[in-house]
This record gives structure tokens, C-alpha cells and sequence, in this order.
């Protein structure tokens, strides 16, 4: 009999407690700013021996077509914003040329672009092939969000952004492979600045 009362007393405080409405209420507000954070460093490297270069140099040509680079590009990068991009991009404005721009600029015929290409990749490859990959835009043909995409990504995961491996996971650094068609190029000494951005969307 005892036993049972102490039971009873025990669900009584239970539901009593259950049913108890705060006499007051206080709240503390709690918040913080994650500052953005973002790297970017580009290092031409050669492809012989992966040791660094001072620039992408094809040298002196005699193929009049397709000629792979010496150097490629190795891109590193960090983001920690939602959503953020890579692009390369060419920005020939002494070009007289109405459309295609992108490329190398030719010195003495400012009329002519020798076009480049690129391939991105997750690691050093040793006999990338070229099929695939992408032209390289100039700013003055069109929008910058059109431009030649090497990576996009979030603050967690960054994806490949052109040929061969588009939309595929990778991790910094990416490496680009460079080359360049002078088919049907009148003989000039060619050349240009590649632009490389990182920016938030």
C-alpha cells in the first residue's frame, strides 16, 4: 500500500512538472560573421620535368598547325564562399580582328590570333591528349560569364569546369595544358597575357 502511493506521488509530480508554465522568459541572441577567405596563385611549370617556368613559351615554331606547350599551368586556389568560379580569358584590345580574339595577338599583323587551347586535370599528366579540349575566349568577343571555366566549386567540393574532365570532383591544385593551332598563321611573332580569376557568385 505504501509502495503504491509513493508511485502515485511520483506520476503526480511528473505531470505537475509536464504541465508547468515558465513565470518568465529571458533569451540571449548569439551570432558570429565568417570572414571570406580566398587564395589564388598560378605557377607556369615545365612539362618535361614538372620543375617551375617564368611563362608559357612555344618558342620558335616551324609546324604550321597544331603545337603543344612546353609549359602548362598549375592553378591553385581556395574558397570558402557558397558558390565561386575560375575563368581564363585572353584580353587582346589591340586586336583589329571583329570576332575570335582569344589567343596569342600577332605583333606586326594585329588582325591575326593564333588560337589557344587548354585541357584541365586534377594531376600532372605525361601525354595529355588535346582532342578535347577548349578554346580560349577573349573578354572583348563577348560576357565575361561566358568565358573558359577551369573550376567551380563551393566551400566544400570544387569540380573541373572544362574538356577532358568537365563537372568532375578535383582538388587544388588543377593543372592546365596548354597548346595552340597556327594553321593557315602568316609569319609574325604572336603573343598575349592569360587572365585567370577567382570570384564569388
Amino acid at each position: 500500500m505504501m509502495l503504491a502511493g509513493i508511485l502515485a506521488l511520483g506520476l503526480l509530480m511528473v505531470n505537475a512538472t509536464d504541465a508547468l508554465a515558465a513565470d518568465a522568459t529571458a533569451t540571449v541572441s548569439a551570432s558570429a560573421t565568417l570572414t571570406a577567405a580566398y587564395t589564388l596563385n598560378v605557377q607556369p611549370k615545365n612539362v618535361s620535368d614538372n620543375t617551375n617556368a617564368t611563362a608559357i613559351a612555344f618558342g620558335n615554331v616551324s609546324t604550321a598547325g597544331w603545337v603543344a606547350s612546353p609549359q602548362y599551368v598549375e592553378i591553385a586556389y581556395a574558397s570558402n564562399e557558397a558558390g565561386w568560379i575560375i575563368n581564363m580569358y585572353t584580353n587582346n584590345t589591340a586586336s583589329t580582328a571583329t570576332i575570335n580574339r582569344g589567343g596569342m595577338l600577332g605583333g606586326t599583323h594585329l588582325d591575326q590570333i593564333v588560337p589557344l587551347l587548354v585541357g584541365m586535370y586534377d594531376s600532372v599528366q605525361a601525354t595529355p591528349d588535346h582532342s578535347t579540349w577548349d578554346y580560349v575566349m577573349d573578354k572583348q568577343d563577348g560576357l565575361y560569364s561566358t568565358l573558359l571555366t577551369v573550376a567551380y566549386g563551393d566551400q566544400t567540393t570544387s569540380h573541373l569546369g572544362g574538356h577532358p574532365n568537365g563537372t568532375v570532383v578535383c582538388s587544388s591544385p588543377v593543372d592546365v595544358y596548354v597548346g595552340a593551332d597556327f594553321t593557315g598563321k602568316p609569319a609574325d611573332t604572336y603573343s598575349t597575357t592569360i587572365n585567370i580569376d577567382l570570384y564569388h557568385l
